[in-house]
């Protein structure tokens, strides 16, 4: 039986040949299920058909016939119906090497390709598209374990998640740039999160930054926090913007905040923008910033507070909640050590000349210098 078996797959009969070609095209024109279970259940001789019709295939639909042609025939027999094609295409090339990446193991993959492509080690092209197999990832993460590539690529989330955790414990959380940027587009929102976070720990601000435009709140507010981990100062303009202009989910703006303390504690931002969050709606987030800006130089925050204290004391003769001018002037009391008689029984004339008093802006008119 196994001789009769491999006769007809190395010399099948005409009528093997055309069955499998129908199926094949069958496939190829409705791509069910089914249809593609059959061309899988064709072996060889099916990727011997299926081979043929892919110098006509490209996008999505090469993608699902390069996989086919692994599955069906092997590894090395799909690679050396591909070959000939990459030749002076290296979109192909890397489009088919993510397809087989995600089908093999990476040495089982580096042999079958270098025996058939040897300018992969020497031509610009190729070698960068080869290198993209490994996402990053060093020779000896590779070594430990060279199915990492694809379980990297798996369409299992918990795979794709497993094997992403596990180059990071063995990193101390850190991962490479090719890996960071292609997780961090993952369709899995939590991929994308633990992504995010990843590159703040590594350093790439790039792809933290760009995390801040993530549809997914949780994804948005793991991005600030890297943004400040990586102390990416081109960030700061997006972490303004967040607070300034209330992200829809409210976890996110608070977020943005807390990201930008450590870069204005280094004098990186300007306070102000910090310190008028105390006049913010969002009573949490107000006294949140309040118990934190402590920490901020006390002559430049001073300063900040005496300004915001001047615009909302234009509010004192409405019926204003009075939380903010009241947060305000404890916060003033606690950075400067001066205490400006504040109380909330006080008229609005009592108030304003209270806020005129103070240091920071006496001499100004009642308005504190910007």
């Amino acid at each position: 039986m196994r001789a009769e078996l491999l006769e007809a797959e190395h010399a099948p009969s005409e009528d093997a040949l055309r069955a499998n070609a129908a199926r094949v095209d069958r496939w190829l024109a409705a791509p069910t299920s089914e249809a593609e279970g059959d061309v899988l259940d064709g072996g060889a001789i099916a990727a011997d058909a299926l081979a043929q019709r892919l110098p006509s295939l490209d996008g999505p639909r090469r993608a699902e016939a390069v996989r086919a042609l692994v599955v069906a025939g092997g590894l090395g027999h799909a690679v050396s119906h591909l070959a000939p094609g990459w030749a002076g295409r290296p979109d192909r090339l890397r489009a088919d090497l993510e397809v087989l990446a995600a089908e093999s193991g990476y040495r089982d993959l580096e042999r079958a390709v270098t025996a058939l492509v040897p300018e992969i080690a020497t031509d610009p092209g190729p070698r960068a598209a080869w290198a993209g197999v490994a996402l990053g990832l060093s020779p000896e993460q590779l070594a430990a374990d060279d199915s990492l590539p694809a379980r990297l690529r798996s369409p299992e989330f918990a795979v794709r998640k497993g094997a992403l955790e596990e180059v990071l414990d063995r990193a101390d959380g850190t991962a490479p740039l090719a890996l960071l940027e292609r997780l961090s587009k993952d369709p899995a929102i939590l991929l994308r999160r633990v992504a995010v976070r990843a590159a703040g720990r590594s350093g790439q601000g790039a792809i933290a930054r760009a995390g801040l435009l993530d549809p997914s709140w949780i994804v948005r507010q793991a991005a600030c926090a890297a943004v400040a981990q990586a102390e990416y100062l081109p960030a700061l303009p997006d972490l303004l913007a967040l607070v300034q202009t209330p992200d829809p989910d409210a976890r996110v703006r608070a977020a943005a905040a807390a990201a930008l303390f450590p870069f204005a504690e280094r004098r990186q931002v300007r306070i102000r923008p910090l310190v008028a969050l105390l006049r913010d709606p969002d009573a949490s987030l107000a006294d949140a910033v309040a118990s934190a800006i402590t920490r901020f130089p006390a002559d430049a925050t001073g300063r900040a507070l005496a300004s915001e204290l001047a615009e909302e004391g234009l509010y004192a003769d409405s019926p204003r909640d009075k939380t903010a001018l009241f947060r305000l002037f404890v916060a003033y009391r606690r950075v400067t050590g001066r205490d400006p008689g504040y109380d909330p029984s006080l008229s609005p004339d009592e108030v304003s000349a209270r806020i005129r008093a103070l240091p920071e802006i006496g001499g100004t008119g009642g308005r504190a210098p910007r």
